[in-house]
């Protein structure tokens, strides 16, 4: 599992958080300019998440998508790594909204 770390990736996680939270009716946050491209391409992969047939459970982002996505928004290559550790980080954010989410309904 990925640390939580400070100031840049918290805040990637957060609007990871409220994504997920607006998925489901939640409210709007603002994005730090140097988030921008990280959050553009994680927009984009809006429909790209692998979900389990069997249980319906959201298992993560379809990382073929990932790389396909970065070359089709014209991303340079030297970024890819990078955004991608970001695009992890925010990825592991949201789920675990959605299994808190679950258990909450669950319960």
């Amino acid at each position: 599992m990925l640390q939580r770390p400070g100031g840049r990736e918290k805040k990637l996680a957060d609007a990871a958080r409220h994504w997920a939270a607006w998925q489901q009716g939640g409210a709007t946050f603002s994005v730090w300019p140097e988030n921008a491209q990280t959050l553009q391409v994680f927009l984009a992969l809006d429909r790209c998440w692998r979900i389990d047939g069997m249980s319906g459970q959201c298992l993560g982002l379809d990382r073929s998508a990932i790389e396909s996505t970065l070359r089709l928004l014209q991303i340079h290559r030297r970024q890819h790594r990078k955004i991608l550790l970001d695009l992890l980080l925010m990825e592991q954010a949201v789920l675990e909204v959605l299994e808190r989410e679950q258990k909450r309904k669950g319960a």
